[in-house]
C-alpha cells in the first residue's frame, strides 16, 4: 500500500514519468532484482536524499551486503535520457533546498 502511495506521489510530483509502471518500482523494494531501471525525470539530489531517508532514517530499504546505497539506487534509476546516474554523481549530491520537505514526505510515506 505505501508502495503505492510513494509511486503516485512521485509521479504527481513529476519525478517519476506518467506512463512508467509500478512494477519495477515494487521489485526495488522487494528484494527481486529491477530488470529495467525507473526513470527519474526529478532532479538528482532529489534521488540521493529520497534515498538517504529511505535507507537511514526509515530503515525500509536492504542494501545487499558488498554494496552500497549508490550502487542499488544506480542500478535501479535511469536518467531522462535511459543513462545511469553514476554512482559517484549520486554519492556527492547536496541535499536539496527547494524540494527538502516533499522529499521527507515522500520517504514518510513508506514509514
Amino acid at each position: 500500500q505505501n508502495i503505492n502511495t510513494l509511486f503516485s506521489e512521485l509521479k504527481q510530483h513529476n519525478a517519476i514519468p506518467k506512463e512508467e509502471q509500478i512494477t519495477e518500482f515494487k521489485h526495488l523494494f522487494s528484494g527481486v532484482k529491477v530488470e529495467k531501471p525507473i526513470t527519474w525525470i526529478g532532479k538528482k539530489s532529489d534521488l540521493s536524499y529520497l534515498f538517504k531517508q529511505l535507507v537511514n532514517e526509515y530503515k525500509v530499504l536492504e542494501i545487499p551486503k558488498g554494496k552500497t546505497i549508490w550502487d542499488v539506487v544506480d542500478a535501479c534509476f535511469v536518467d531522462k535520457n535511459g543513462e545511469p546516474f553514476g554512482v559517484n554523481v549520486l554519492r556527492k549530491q547536496k541535499d536539496p533546498k527547494k524540494t527538502l520537505s516533499d522529499i521527507k514526505h515522500f520517504a514518510y510515506l513508506m514509514s
